[in-house]
């Protein structure tokens, strides 16, 4: 079953934090003259950041997007210094060759977060206070969540909030404003970086127009623009190869 919100989201925090150490890790292994190794360590940390988007949502895609990044930096910089054996150069040639050039399949990030966001709207919209759940879902951490709070994040009148078929209601048009959402967010995320940028700045767009959607939606084109930059940072890693 679905998790929703509930989903264990502490490996991605830990991955990110991994991944840091790994960059580190091999830019030691380059300074002791271990730079074949330092590349082995930094290739392993491409593919563990590849790794975290399995079954995450968009926070996942985010981690794994500047993992990759760092990682491809470092051996950019190793590769700079002309220390870099043949074999080695050959290896992340390979590795950069055999992932898509935006790194992973973002779309499906975007999928499972649409899916977790309509899926949460049904199941609290289903609970007997609807009310009561949409607090300890979205808690402040600073005290208990006021009437005129939940109110503005539903677009409800503050007289309604009390109302639990109009507090429904408004979870259900949010559902049903997501579920419009995900294929288009979908299909722009599989098109090229170049190509989905208006799409995605329209997804945004209609996104805005539902007032619960325009608080909790990850901006579709800010993650673009962190993709558009993993785009570029393995095309240069690429260049620079082929170059030498």
């Amino acid at each position: 079953a679905e998790m929703l919100a509930d989903a264990p989201v502490a490996h991605v925090a830990r991955g990110r934090a991994l991944g840091r150490l790994n960059v580190l890790h091999g830019k030691r292994l380059f300074l002791h003259g271990q730079a074949d190794e330092a590349v082995d360590a930094w290739l392993a940390g491409v593919r563990f950041s590849r790794h975290l988007t399995e079954g995450g949502p968009w926070l996942s895609a985010l981690v794994a997007s500047a993992g990759l990044e760092i990682h491809f930096r470092a051996l950019a910089a190793a590769e700079g210094q002309g220390k870099l054996s043949a074999e080695s150069r050959g290896d992340i040639e390979r590795e950069l060759e055999a992932m898509p050039v935006d790194g992973f399949d973002w779309s499906a990030a975007v999928h499972r977060e649409a899916t977790t966001l309509s899926g949460l709207a049904s199941h609290i919209a289903a609970a007997e206070d609807p009310l009561a759940m949409l607090s300890d879902y979205f808690d402040s951490g600073h005290g208990p969540n006021s009437k005129e709070r939940l109110a503005d994040l539903l677009g409800l009148p503050v007289g309604k909030i009390d109302d639990p078929a109009a507090v429904r209601a408004a979870l259900l048009r949010t559902r049903d404003a997501v579920d419009r959402l995900r294929p288009v967010a979908v299909a722009a995320f599989q098109e090229p970086y170049a190509d989905s940028i208006e799409a995605l700045r329209e997804v945004d767009a209609r996104a805005a127009e539902d007032p619960t959607l325009d608080k909790v939606w990850p901006r579709a084109f800010r993650m673009n623009e962190r993709r558009g930059r993993l785009v570029e940072a393995r095309a240069e890693l690429l260049q620079q190869l082929r170059d030498r």
